[in-house]
């Protein structure tokens, strides 16, 4: 019993020294303060508006994802390689001209599809999203940035800058929607972006040099885009996994008000994205280190797979047990309806977040198709029972949707897994 205490005491040490508790100690200063900010925009605006602003970030979350072609992680991945200061510079201005180039042209296409009706049949949401979709170009360039810190395990300088502006934000956030309701929350969050930006300040200078010039060393847009396309592919399939509810949702349910519960519940699943957050930023550039070695790598996996299936499971059970009477002291009844909500969609958030550490050494691996072609697989399954579970039940579809979701991307991803491990040890 006491070499096991000590074994676990000595990997709680191992993890700390990799920056993981003091960047999540700043995410979880930096998740209260946003989620505060959440709470009293929650406060200040009604039910239908959270419902809007949760349907605009979806849209918005997913261009990103988009505008940034996968170049982020594949910054991640060859910078963790040995590489010299110069190298990783050009590749960091080179991502960020791929970010810049792709949001001019999904701006445009957002334009369109929002003045056509298309993004959402709510009138409210077609007026704003164009000014709203603006918030895009800051989230691409950051991306860019933060893989950058990433690469560098300077998780700890990025987390601290990240804290200061994430203080100020929420102030000017608050302040604009007080004053201005929707409108002013829509008209402030993409100066809040541009502050991320120019406080994480790495690349900005070079690349304005260079973009001025147009001297970037596109030596390396083969080599990135060979791991971008992959790690492209294979977040687009889980994010629409993740989020094609909310799409169903928008076009498919009326009432504005009972869609906004249902949104203020997904609101409050985003806390759990600190430790998602955290636990891949530290743990990406550890695993692509050990992939020079496939003993060391399966250790590492083996490892902090059982952490995170354990660390996933408490964080359920108290999300549950701690998050529904907070809400109903909180808000006195304004937002009790959210909480059934709540409890469903955090049961099927825990089972997408069990396996993630299955994906983080695939990739640290190099093996972003096997993450691709589970994230496709569970994707492909799912979106038809999603969609006639809310065409049918409304509201009550999605949530039962969504646990068998995240059941089937489980299943999908521990199979092909194992696949690889059966072909790499043959």
């Amino acid at each position: 019993m006491k070499a096991f205490i000590n074994k676990c005491l000595a990997e709680v040490k191992n993890v700390g020294e990799k920056g993981f508790f003091h960047l999540f100690t700043a995410k979880g200063l930096i998740y209260i303060v946003g989620f505060g900010s959440q709470l009293f925009v929650a406060g200040i605006l009604e039910p239908e508006d959270i419902g809007r602003i949760k349907i605009m970030q979806v849209y918005i979350g997913l261009s990103a994802l988009i505008g940034g072609f996968g170049f982020n992680v594949s910054l991640v991945k060859m910078a963790s390689d040995k590489r010299s200061m110069e190298e990783i510079s050009d590749m960091l201005h080179l991502s960020m001209l791929v970010a810049s180039l792709s949001f001019i042209l999904l701006y445009l296409l957002l334009y369109v599809l929002a003045n056509t009706g298309l993004v959402s049949n709510d009138p409210v949401i077609t007026s704003l999203f164009p000014y709203y979709a603006l918030f895009l170009l800051p989230t691409n360039i950051q991306s860019m940035q933060v893989a950058y810190y990433q690469a560098m395990k300077d998780l700890k300088k990025m987390a601290k800058i990240q804290l200061v502006v994430k203080l100020v934000s929420v102030g000017l956030i608050i302040g604009a929607t007080y004053l201005y309701q929707l409108e002013g929350y829509v008209a402030i969050i993409s100066i809040t972006g541009f502050l991320s930006v120019f406080s994480l300040k790495r690349g900005l200078l070079g690349f304005v040099k260079k973009l001025l010039k147009m001297k970037f060393n596109f030596t390396f847009l083969a080599d990135m885009w060979r791991f971008a396309r992959f790690a492209l592919l294979a977040n687009l399939a889980y994010m629409l996994l993740n989020t094609m509810d909310i799409y169903f949702i928008n076009y498919l349910v009326e009432d504005r008000g009972d869609v906004g519960y249902y949104m203020f519940a997904i609101t409050l699943l985003s806390g759990y994205g600190i430790f998602q957050a955290s636990i891949q930023q530290v743990a990406f550039p550890y695993f692509s280190s050990k992939s020079e070695s496939y003993i060391s790598w399966w250790k590492t996996y083996k490892k902090y797979n059982q952490m995170n299936h354990l660390v996933w499971i408490v964080i359920c059970i108290l999300g549950i047990v701690l998050v529904p009477p907070f809400i109903r002291f909180a808000f006195s009844g304004k937002y009790d309806l959210s909480i059934g909500y709540f409890i469903y969609l955090s049961v099927g958030g825990t089972l997408m977040y069990l396996n993630m550490m299955k994906g983080i050494a695939l990739m640290g691996y190099g093996k972003f198709n096997l993450n691709f072609y589970s994230s496709m697989a569970g994707l492909l399954i799912s979106l038809p029972i999603v969609y006639f579970l809310i065409k049918l039940y409304g509201l009550d579809g999605a949530v039962i949707g969504k646990i068998i979701s995240g059941a089937l991307f489980y299943l999908a991803h521990l199979s092909i897994f194992r696949i690889f491990l059966r072909r790499r040890t043959v």
